[in-house]
């Protein structure tokens, strides 16, 4: 009878739980804490003879205790691949979450692979190496920092895989609770960044072409007065990375030539660069016939982009 009367408790207790969606996610919790005990609390069963005579029947259950489970959930570094330029840093942000059920040590390694380089080019540093939670707590964010020598050669790149480890089991994997909720998380996980060295260069070239005046059956090239000169200035960014606050300025020659009309400008970026003509000895909008420079300016040029700009000078 008394075997009887448990299993009967035990269905009327799962029938009032509901099994939700199993799948691991971010909010995976601790639980009760480890070591609580859980007390064993007393069954009474009452009943009465055909005499009427009342009887009572007890049992009961030992105390048992709350195990520890383990492992953290991760906030990995968003942008796992980034640009770096000679020199500079590229930083790699994380935090994580303690869902085991009692306090525990995370230990933060890192281990790297060089291309077209050695550690020498490099300089990769984290933040913290070891961090103490409790139950439910998220540590502050902490930084892997990769800095890349002035000298690296461009298109070099490290690969750096951060490792973080549940000093208390490194095998810990989140389950799904009877009652839907998925408890605890991994005990030992990584994620791999990589910091490639990329650089702009930008190249220019200028050439000018002689119009023949017309009527005019003199010796070629036709550089006589009344000629015109039609200049062109190309430039192309054939690095991997964009170019940043470039200046163009061509300097005319004003004692024997007269500028005529607009300059043109093509590009084949997205935005279009500033263009403006110094004469009256500032830089002006609108182009003047005695303007002494032309200037084209860009708050970037991207990588595999070009651009060109064509102008004409009368000689005097």
């Amino acid at each position: 009878m008394k075997n009887r009367l448990y299993i009967l408790l035990a269905i009327g207790i799962l029938s009032l739980s509901s099994v939700a969606n199993a799948a691991f996610q971010l909010d995976s919790r601790s639980g009760t804490a480890a070591d609580n005990e859980i007390l064993g609390s007393e069954v009474t069963l009452e009943y009465q003879t055909d005499s009427g005579t009342q009887k009572t029947a007890t049992d009961n259950v030992s105390v048992i205790t709350v195990n520890a489970i383990y492992g953290y959930n991760p906030s990995w570094a968003d942008v796992p691949t980034m640009g770096i330029e000679p020199g500079e840093v590229s930083t790699f942000s994380y935090q994580i979450m303690n869902v085991g059920n009692h306090s525990d040590v995370f230990s933060v390694t890192y281990s790297a692979k060089y291309y077209l380089s050695d550690s020498t080019s490099w300089n990769i540093t984290v933040s913290t190496t070891s961090i103490m939670l409790s139950p439910d707590t998220a540590s502050p964010v902490f930084d892997l920092v990769i800095t890349s020598s002035a000298q690296v050669t461009p298109g070099a790149y490290v690969s750096v895989s951060l490792n973080i480890k549940c000093d208390s089991d490194l095998a810990a994997v989140p389950y799904t609770g009877d009652n839907g909720f998925v408890y605890g998380g991994f005990g030992n996980q990584s994620q791999v960044v990589t910091a490639t060295v990329l650089i702009a260069i930008v190249n220019l070239t200028k050439t000018v072409t002689v119009n023949v005046p017309a009527g005019y059956t003199g010796s070629l090239p036709a550089v006589v007065p009344g000629a015109k000169l039609t200049y062109r200035l190309d430039w192309g960014n054939t690095g991997s990375l964009y170019a940043k606050n470039v200046e163009i300025i061509d300097i005319l020659p004003t004692l024997n030539t007269t500028l005529t009309g607009n300059a043109v400008v093509y590009s084949s970026q997205a935005s279009a660069p500033i263009l403006s003509y110094f004469w009256n000895n500032v830089w002006n909008l609108t182009p003047a016939y005695n303007a002494a420079k032309i200037r084209v300016q860009y708050n970037t040029i991207p990588a595999n982009s070009t651009g060109n700009i064509t102008y004409n000078l009368i000689i005097k």
